[in-house]
C-alpha cells in the first residue's frame, strides 16, 4: 500500500515494453508509486492502460442511487488529476458502472449505467475531459468485488470503475 498526497491509492495498469519483451500487469499502490509509472513511460515503457477501482479509489454509490455524493465527487477529482499527469493521449476513457444484488436484474442495469453517466458528466463538466473519449458499460450486479451477503459488501459492489486506455505508439 502505498500512500500518495496522505491518501491511499491502487492503479492497476496494463503494459507493454516498446520492443515488446515483456507484458505485465500491475498494480501500483502495492508494486510501484505512480510516480515511478511515469518515471517508466519516460524511460521508453508503453502503458496502455490504467484501471482506477476498489480498494483505493472507492467511487461508491448510496443504496438505489445514481447521484454523486460529495466524497465520490473528491475521489473523481483525484481521479482527473492523476489522469493529466500522464503526457500521453488518450484513447478512451471506460466508465463502467456496477450494482449489488438488491433488485431486480434490468433495475440494477438501468442504475449502473445511470452511475456510470454520473461520473461521466461530472469529469467532463468539472475537469474539462472530452465526451467523446468516454465509453459507458452497465454491469449490473454482473461483476461484484465482495460478497453480497453481508451489508458492507453489498456496499463496495454499488460502485464505479473508470478504465483509461492510452493512444498506442505515442
Amino acid at each position: 500500500l502505498r500512500v500518495h498526497n496522505g491518501q491511499p491509492w491502487m492503479l492497476e495498469i496494463a503494459g507493454r515494453s516498446i520492443g515488446g519483451l515483456c507484458s505485465q500487469t500491475l498494480r501500483f499502490g502495492t508494486d510501484l508509486s505512480l510516480e515511478e509509472l511515469i518515471l517508466r513511460q519516460a524511460l521508453g515503457e508503453e502503458i496502455e492502460s490504467i484501471k482506477f477501482g476498489p480498494p483505493y479509489y472507492n467511487i461508491l454509490f448510496f443504496f438505489s442511487k445514481g447521484e454523486l455524493s460529495p466524497y465520490v465527487k473528491g475521489v473523481l477529482d483525484k481521479v482527473a488529476g492523476e489522469i493529466k499527469k500522464f503526457d500521453r493521449p488518450i484513447n478512451k476513457i471506460i466508465v463502467a458502472g456496477h450494482t449489488d444484488n438488491v433488485g431486480k436484474i434490468n433495475s440494477n442495469r438501468r442504475l449502473s449505467i445511470k452511475r456510470a453517466e454520473s461520473a461521466k458528466e461530472y469529469l467532463v463538466k468539472r475537469h474539462d475531459m472530452s465526451p467523446g473519449l468516454f465509453e459507458l458499460k452497465g454491469y449490473g450486479e454482473e461483476k461484484p468485488v465482495a460478497s453480497n451477503k453481508t451489508d458492507e459488501g453489498k456496499r463496495e459492489n454499488r460502485r464505479v470503475e473508470i478504465t483509461v486506455l492510452f493512444a498506442k505508439g505515442q
